[in-house]
């Protein structure tokens, strides 16, 4: 940068006003800020004694999964007056979440209950088996202008102990996870896998959220085909279902034995 350009820079900040909203968007920040700083200083207390802070990864509800929000773990009630000074400021209730890492472990804060009961999930990196973290990949029109758009999303999924951690990340989320990967030398002992893992053989079955979706895609895949052998079978009386349709409806004789009730 040229000594102008620097000077020219530094002069606007005397002839510059923000505009009103730009100093509500200021203001905005700053009130996170603070309630950042105070947040931080409570879970600094669930720490031990020499462990430290690394990193943060936020989440909410217009990214991330909403899993977390729906149902009975959606329904939340500001109690203490941390929490509804909370909910005033943000209005939120359970869509704000932080992932904490430490030197030791990851932490996990659905914010209002923090603020209401101080619960939160630990999830130790030598409990941890491996990391599952896949990208994926989808293709849509812009409604407006049809330009073809791509989204990019990851998949993440491990096991500490016998609590399961199951997210979707932006790009910008992933980064963030895997840059404390790196450079956290107990986070960074974790392997990567291709496949979720789960201690208990039943749990890789029932409690494994790409196996399901593996087994909705085929129950859908399914149900297209018997309703392509149901109307093969119905309309035209060929295939494996054919006996299933109504012989006198399709023959026409269904309108004679109407016509003879008739006449009696």
């Amino acid at each position: 940068m040229r000594f102008k350009d620097i000077i020219y820079r530094e002069n606007e900040k005397y002839h510059y006003e923000l505009s009103p909203e730009e100093k509500t968007e200021l203001f905005e920040r700053s009130k996170f800020y603070i309630f950042f700083q105070d947040l931080l200083q409570d879970v600094k207390k669930e720490l031990a004694e020499d462990e430290e802070i690394h990193g943060f990864l936020p989440m909410n509800i217009a990214e991330n999964l909403a899993a977390t929000n729906q149902g009975i773990n959606g329904i939340g009630h500001a109690r203490t007056e941390k929490a509804k000074k909370y909910v005033k400021d943000f209005s939120d209730t359970r869509g704000n979440r932080l992932l904490i890492f430490t030197d030791r472990r990851m932490i996990y804060l659905i914010i209002l209950d923090y603020l209401e009961e101080g619960n939160y999930y630990s999830y130790p990196y030598k409990d941890i088996h491996s990391i599952y973290l896949e990208r994926g990949q989808v293709s849509y029109r812009d409604p407006k202008g049809f330009k073809k758009l791509e989204e990019t999303w990851y998949a993440v999924d491990f096991q500490s102990g016998i609590h399961v951690f199951a997210e979707m990340f932006t790009e910008k989320d992933a980064e963030v996870f895997k840059e404390n990967w790196r450079a956290i030398p107990e986070f960074n002992k974790i392997p990567q896998s291709k496949r979720i893992y789960r201690s208990k053989l039943f749990d890789r079955i029932v409690n494994n959220w790409k196996l399901a979706g593996k087994f909705m895609y085929f129950m859908s895949a399914c149900m297209v085909l018997i309703a392509l052998l149901l109307i093969l079978g119905v309309m035209f009386g060929i295939g494996p279902l054919k006996g299933f349709y109504y012989k006198p409806l399709m023959t026409g004789q269904i309108l004679c034995s109407l016509n003879e009730f008739w006449r009696h």
